[in-house]
């Protein structure tokens, strides 16, 4: 029996004659180019490789060994979307590998080595148009608002009626002081100063050393008893601007004549300092003595109206300054009590 036998393939092998050359291994830049190709789709990596700006990229080696020439950079993209590998060489000789989308400064679209006709180019920059809107005017700054401590009450004439009396404020500060949303209150009539105001002299935007005179809008002693009369700045946070009478935070100024009776507001005027109350039992205040019917009631001294000796009674000077008075015309001075 013959032992000599060749023992069969397994199913699945194949074998060669002896005569047969084996395959040579691919050259080592493809077997490169093959790996990266598998390393990029398998990270899905995004990587930007940029040559110099003046190194035009002349040729893309695609996995598998396909050549494409290009005449300029391209943009490489794989189908749907995946990124392709790539070996670009620039005219310079310089090769880099491409993993990612984006490879050298392409301006071109390519889905695979064969043109895609659904790829966009990149688009171009538009160069933005200079504006020729003119430029805009600035506004101008208003001027700082003055102190309402600023404003005083300069004269009263008092002796008319409600078409015959008349007031007389001043700006002593060095701002404008806006003073038509201020409040008038005299035996606790209230009123607006620039509600429906008569103005005989001036503007209620007083500029700096400016004198307003206003028409009474009231007879401001009808009964000839004496009367107080209050200034109050207005309170923005209330309708009209309507402050609260009985707070001394909002009395600009204030004076009485012809009685030391609580008439109206001089105890918000202690309250804030600018008057005095002379007793307290019976409670009464600091006053003007009455005017001659052809006299005014005038502030003539420089503390501003702080007590009745700053006030003098004589000759009506409506719109213009008072002349200062070397001792005190009045008959009468209360000084302020001392408690004892």
């Amino acid at each position: 029996m013959n032992n000599n036998y060749t023992q069969a393939p397994h199913k699945g092998t194949s074998v060669l004659p002896d005569n047969s050359v084996p395959l040579s291994r691919p050259p080592v830049y493809k077997r490169v180019a093959a790996f990266v190709l598998a390393l990029g789709m398998l990270l899905l990596a995004v990587t930007s490789t940029t040559f110099a700006d003046d190194e035009m990229v002349t040729r893309f080696t695609f996995g598998g060994g396909a050549e494409r020439v290009q005449s300029e950079n391209i943009v490489l993209r794989g189908g749907m979307g995946q990124p392709i590998a790539a070996i670009a060489q620039s005219e310079s000789g310089n090769s880099q590998i491409c993993t990612g989308f984006e490879c050298g400064q392409g301006a071109l679209a390519a889905n695979t080595p064969e043109d895609d006709p659904s790829a966009s180019p990149t688009p171009t920059p538009t160069a933005t148009e200079p504006s020729n809107s003119p430029t805009p005017t600035p506004t101008a700054t208003e001027p700082p608002s003055g102190s309402s401590d600023d404003v005083v009450i300069n004269e009263v004439y008092y002796h008319g009626d409600a078409d015959g009396d008349w007031i007389e404020l001043k700006n002593i500060g060095s701002s404008t002081v806006d003073v038509s949303q201020w409040y008038w209150c005299a035996k606790f009539s209230y009123h607006q100063l620039g509600d429906n105001p008569t103005l005989l002299q001036g503007d209620l935007s007083m500029e700096p050393g400016e004198i307003v005179v206003l028409k009474a809008w009231t007879d401001l002693d009808a009964d000839g008893t004496g009367s107080d009369l209050g200034l109050f700045k207005d309170d923005p946070s209330q309708a009209n601007g309507r402050p609260s009478f009985d707070d001394p935070n909002f009395m600009v100024d204030f004076v009485q004549w012809g009685t030391p009776e609580d008439v109206g507001r001089p105890d918000v005027a202690v309250a804030k300092g600018i008057w005095a109350q002379t007793s307290t039992n019976p409670i009464q205040y600091d006053f003007v003595p009455k005017a001659l019917d052809s006299q005014s009631l005038a502030l003539t001294s420089s503390n501003n109206g702080s007590a009745s000796v700053d006030f003098a009674n004589g000759n009506p000077t409506q719109g213009a300054n008072n002349p200062p008075v070397t001792g005190s015309t009045n008959e009468t001075v209360y000084l302020p009590f001392i408690n004892q």
